[in-house]
């Protein structure tokens, strides 16, 4: 007589409260970890922002040097401002000379106290301060951008 005996083998796989704790501790962990998520995705853009402007405030003293002939940044909004490079040196804004810019796209904005004029013998004037902030981040985190008379930008954390 052959004897059918059974294996009696452990059960493999989770149980149903097994599933739920480990789900929920996920979450818990998830939703923990979500605002820091956006306060540095508000950081990363504020921060991209001020890249744009020094970048393109650079460019502008460059072209003062290079072309020999003034360039100003207008900031007319909060978030746009215009590049205007005098090619013919007649201090009047013509059609060809105006580059404009904006940083919508990041969603920050400009708080500017003058317009920079770079001079082709590297002189400024108009010296601004220039205040870039994001609604998703604090003041004490908010960027200053200033201009010295010889030229240098420079970044700082606004006090």
């Amino acid at each position: 007589m052959i004897n059918h005996m059974r294996c009696i083998c452990p059960q493999q796989g989770f149980t149903l409260t097994e599933i739920m704790l480990s789900l929920t501790i996920f979450v818990l962990l998830a939703s923990l970890g979500l605002p820091t998520y956006g306060d540095l995705m508000s950081r990363y853009r504020l921060n991209a922002a001020t890249v744009q402007l020094m970048s393109d405030l650079m460019l502008a003293r460059k072209r003062a040097l290079s072309q020999q002939h003034a360039v100003q940044v207008l900031f007319d909004s909060t978030q746009h401002y215009r590049i205007w490079d005098d090619h013919n040196d007649n201090n009047r804004i013509n059609q060809n000379e105006i580059d404009s810019k904006d940083i919508i796209s990041f969603g920050a904005r400009i708080e500017s106290n003058n317009n920079p004029h770079f001079y082709p013998s590297g002189y400024v004037d108009n010296l601004p301060t220039i205040k870039l902030r994001h609604p998703g981040v604090s003041r004490q985190k908010s960027r200053c951008i200033t201009i010295s008379i010889t030229g240098r930008i420079k970044q700082s954390f606004c006090a």
